[in-house]
């Protein structure tokens, strides 16, 4: 089974993922693990290059999420990205950013 199916990310739409909060992927301080955080991330990137590889990601976690789901929305440019982290239960707050760079 993949990772991403297995943690419960889904992808809604090209350039969007999301990952609901659930018990077995919170860190000790009850927010959603960063790794997991991360594989949204990878997750928005890669749905909008269908085939592609990812070379690089770069993550900057700004604050916890508590509440979820986490919401990545990706935007991307000749191999180059930039995807947005939002806990979406807690005001649609920016919770990290990441880029990334794929190659086919």
């Amino acid at each position: 089974m993949p990772f991403a199916e297995r943690a419960g990310c889904e992808r809604r739409e090209p350039g969007v993922a999301t990952l609901a909060r659930s018990e077995d992927g919170l860190n000790s301080a009850n927010t959603v693990n960063g790794g997991l955080i991360a594989l949204v991330a990878e997750e928005a990137a890669l749905s909008l290059s269908p085939g592609a590889t990812l070379c690089s990601l770069g993550l900057r976690y700004l604050q916890p999420v508590p509440i979820g789901p986490v919401v990545a929305r990706a935007s991307q440019h000749n191999g180059l990205g930039v995807v947005e982290l939002r806990d979406e239960g807690n005001g649609d707050r920016l919770s990290a950013i990441a880029t990334t760079r794929t190659f086919d």
